[in-house]
């Protein structure tokens, strides 16, 4: 029963929804009095967590990572992509008005589920562990879209772990405010590699930076290309982590908040104030929601509430090795806010 329901539900979300973003009415100008909230930084660093909390506190629809490279081929270009305020471009323009106003359907940005991971093939139904866990995929969009689909037609609160490098484009292009999250370099990195898979590859994560001359230029000044050749997967992991927080750093434009993810999980009353006046947003999230786990944590966590420890366990997991690699990729770049000899951040920036 549950497999000709995978495959009637199948082709009638081929048909409605893999066509991603368009249009149901007139869209907004982008650059209108309304501001746009956005929460974005690198992966793992519990920026979906933020995103709910807001988004419940505030009745809102959340766009879950739109320049995910899943998501639409012609705009997977634009992930990870250096965009200097300036340029021109159109398509992308266009696709994230569309987003911000709303007027999209699309399983991953609405669900959080990757179509391409629902499609049956041989190689995800040839085995017993294979097909149970194509079927948890379609249970997941089951019971996500009926958690999710209710907000549609509500406000749009949207979350990015790859438009870091673009936030002055952004800028010049819509009336957005942006949360930049900042998390330990330590616990972004530990997640990653124990996560690992498809999702969480630091060579082809690295490969998209290291195609683009901006990025690469920017580099150089930091390390040579012997060294970052060398490095061993939380080394290259560290890198990444750098690029996409301290390029981000630089952009000294006040509508660019950027907070610790440790102090936010922390509960601090001001800094949540902050966040939630500077996205223009009128609620405050209560200690119940700050309290429930990030949809996006690891399974055994999702039963329990959200613990402040959970935010320095860590440093148990790597190996004196990987943390020595961080440190000295750390180092490099000048980071001083974070060291892998203490759990929170030094200062507040």
């Amino acid at each position: 029963m549950l497999w000709k329901f995978v495959m009637a539900s199948y082709a009638s979300w081929k048909i409605r929804n893999f066509h991603i973003v368009y249009t149901k009415s007139k869209v907004e100008d982008p650059r209108s009095a309304m501001r746009i909230p956005i929460i974005s930084g690198s992966g793992r660093s519990g920026t979906t967590w933020v995103l709910d909390v807001l988004a419940k506190a505030n009745d809102m629809r959340t766009a879950f990572e739109p320049l995910h490279p899943v998501v639409l081929k012609k705009i997977s270009d634009y992930s990870n992509r250096f965009i200097r305020d300036g340029e021109t471009h159109d398509d992308l323009k266009r696709y994230l008005t569309n987003i911000f106003s709303g007027d999209f359907r699309n399983i991953w940005i609405d669900y959080r589920v990757r179509p391409d991971r629902l499609v049956p093939a041989l190689e995800n139904i040839s085995g017993k562990d294979k097909r149970r866990v194509f079927l948890a995929r379609w249970k997941k969009l089951f019971r996500q879209s009926l958690m999710y689909r209710r907000n549609i037609g509500k406000p749009v609160i949207t979350k990015f772990i790859r438009a870091n490098l673009m936030y002055l484009w952004l800028l010049e292009n819509f009336n957005a405010r942006i949360v930049h999250i900042m998390r330990h370099p330590g616990a972004v990195i530990e997640s990653k590699l124990r996560l690992g898979g498809d999702d969480w590859n630091p060579t082809s994560e690295m490969s998209r930076y290291l195609q683009q001359k901006p990025v690469k230029t920017w580099l150089s000044g930091y390390m040579d290309c012997d060294e970052i050749d060398d490095l061993s997967s939380a080394g290259q992991f560290a890198l990444i982590w750098c690029i996409e927080n301290c390029i981000p750093m630089s952009v000294t434009d006040d509508r660019v908040l950027t907070v610790h993810f440790e102090t936010l999980a922390a509960h601090d009353q001001s800094l949540w104030e902050q966040v939630v006046n500077h996205l223009g947003l009128a609620k405050m999230p209560t200690k119940t929601q700050l309290i429930k786990p990030s949809q996006q944590s690891r399974p055994e966590d999702k039963s329990t509430t959200y613990d402040f420890k959970m935010t320095y366990r860590w440093r148990s997991s790597l190996s004196g090795k990987d943390l020595n690699e961080i440190d000295r990729v750390l180092a490099c770049f000048g980071v001083g806010n974070y060291s892998v000899d203490l759990t929170q951040p030094l200062a507040e920036n």
